[in-house]
């Protein structure tokens, strides 16, 4: 995965994106991970991060950020792959915490 200085330098090359926040970043990673399987279900299968994203997916993501539609357009752009990674780290977080609560009673937060 590639380093936050590596992500920052590459949305600098949208102008569109210039006042992104850390935050919005965050939030955009954070909720695109999430909801994967809903842009996967869009596309055709493929072993790449699809290009575009399902209107729906754009307009939720740009009002649940505060982001314009083409902000996040050009995020996902940049960003895809990343969010493709995390959704395989939410994956295999999900199914370690399955096994260990097979082997041991979790605590409740």
């Amino acid at each position: 995965m590639p380093l936050l200085d590596e992500i920052v330098a590459q949305i600098k090359a949208y102008p569109s994106l210039r006042l992104l926040s850390l935050e919005q970043l965050y939030t955009f990673l954070r909720i695109g991970s999430r909801l994967c399987s809903e842009i996967e279900l869009s596309q055709p299968r493929s072993q790449s991060a699809p290009k575009l994203l399902p209107s729906n997916i754009t307009n939720f993501l740009a009002e649940t950020i505060s982001l314009s539609e083409a902000q996040v357009i050009d995020l996902w752009t940049v960003c895809s792959h990343i969010v493709l990674d995390l959704k395989v780290c939410w994956e295999q977080l999900i199914e370690n915490l399955a096994r260990c609560s097979n082997l041991c009673e979790l605590p409740y937060f």
